[in-house]
């Protein structure tokens, strides 16, 4: 049993960080990119939510079961809930969790510079404080992998009790 619609979203997903690492992007680009990825990271929810669990009964309880502990250890799996919210700031009142020091709105950025240049933009929000954006949102690929294995490897154990 495997949740197809929404290991393609991660697919998808990944493939945006990795030209969101490649770019390096500052300013607009980067609200581009970041829009772009918190918005494919919370639709994988919403694949395996709407498009998944229709796919069979063992995989919908898996499902059922899954974003059931979710809702209930929202400090276990704070990535996720964080997703929710940054994808809510963007879509629904156009801002993102970069502030610059007085708390206003912008880009506050790190540099490094030398042989490995990156810019980074830390997270002003208290579960993640001044985590890179960038390591969130590969921090959130990585529950979702796991998460996925789980109501996988969920669904065909109960499909393996259907048949006994």
């Amino acid at each position: 049993m495997e949740a197809t619609a929404a290991r393609e979203v991660l697919r998808i997903t990944e493939a945006a960080l990795e030209m969101f690492d490649e770019q390096d992007p500052m300013g607009a680009r980067w609200r581009v990119m970041w829009t772009a990825a918190v918005s494919l990271l919370r639709s994988i929810g919403h694949t395996l939510e709407k498009v998944d669990r229709a796919t069979g009964p063992e995989l919908a309880a898996a499902i059922d079961d899954a974003w059931t502990v979710w809702k209930a250890r929202r400090d276990e799996d704070a990535v996720f809930w964080f997703v929710e919210d940054a994808r809510n700031l963007v879509l629904k009142q156009g801002t993102t969790y970069a502030k610059d020091g007085r708390g206003s709105v912008g880009q506050s950025i790190t540099i490094s510079v030398g042989s490995d240049h990156r810019v980074g933009y830390p997270v002003y929000d208290a579960r993640f404080a001044d985590t890179d954006q960038k390591e969130l949102l590969a921090m959130a690929v990585r529950w979702w992998h796991e998460q996925l294995d789980l109501i996988e490897n969920d669904a065909s154990s109960r499909a393996v009790r259907t048949v006994d």
